[in-house]
């Protein structure tokens, strides 16, 4: 999860860093067509970035009899993952040794049918995990 900060409109959240940079960019774009009559005092303070801990609901319990609540609500501050791609990314990376192993292995023995068999998998699961990726 990305953020940015703009003194216009305040805190906006996205899924990518890209999303966050363009809204940075857009609000300086802003603040740039108005500099006719001097920059806007707090242009300084336009920024994005990746959110690394967010606050989230960890525990919902009933709250005890007597109380004027039905349920009590925890709420912690909680490390977010960089992206869900993180792991497609580390496992492209085994694939991708195991790609090489393999191809090594086929130019000093010459590909032997099994292990054509091996690199076709290992180019559809490259294949998979790009689409994933692309997707997230």
């Amino acid at each position: 999860m990305y953020f940015c900060y703009d003194h216009e409109d305040g805190v906006s959240f996205h899924d990518t860093p890209e999303k966050a940079e363009a809204a940075a960019q857009d609000a300086l774009d802003g603040d740039q067509d108005l500099a006719s009559d001097g920059w806007h005092e707090e242009v300084e303070t336009i920024c994005w970035g990746r959110i690394i801990e967010q606050v989230q609901e960890t525990k919902r319990y009933p709250a005890p009899e007597g109380s004027d609540f039905d349920e009590f609500v925890e709420y912690n501050l909680v490390k977010q993952d960089e992206s869900d791609t993180t792991a497609l990314r580390l496992e492209m990376a085994d694939v991708a040794i195991e790609w090489s192993v393999l191809t090594h292995l086929g130019q000093k023995q010459g590909l032997l049918v099994p292990e054509e068999t091996r690199l076709y998998e290992v180019v559809s699961k490259i294949h998979d995990i790009t689409k994933r990726i692309k997707a997230s």
